[in-house]
């Protein structure tokens, strides 16, 4: 995904504009559960064309592996059964590495 460009005033902003905005745009909300290894998302909204139309999911589950300052996420499964999906392209890559810096 593309950094959203730079919005023009609301006054010179033209439709185009508002949608390449949009379309940058991502926002989850929802409520987490995590039980042993795994956390399960539970969405209760989402925003963003890109999420809405690949990740429209009313659940998502990970593994998670937490070691000193790194934490690594692994795509589980989501309410269509486990992944990978056959015929399901997914954006997002099967495994996070997050590292935290001070």
């Amino acid at each position: 995904m593309k950094p959203a460009a730079e919005l023009p005033s609301s006054a010179q902003a033209t439709d185009k504009d508002k949608a390449d905005a949009w379309t940058a745009f991502n926002v989850r909300a929802g409520t987490y559960e995590v039980t042993g290894s795994e956390v399960k998302m539970n969405r209760s909204s989402v925003g963003g064309f890109d999420i809405m139309r690949n990740l429209g999911s009313t659940w998502i589950s990970w593994t998670y592996k937490l070691s000193g300052d790194t934490l690594q996420l692994t795509l589980k499964a989501n309410q269509n059964g486990p992944f990978p999906q056959a015929g399901v392209t997914n954006p997002i890559p099967g495994t996070f590495k997050l590292v935290r810096l001070e």
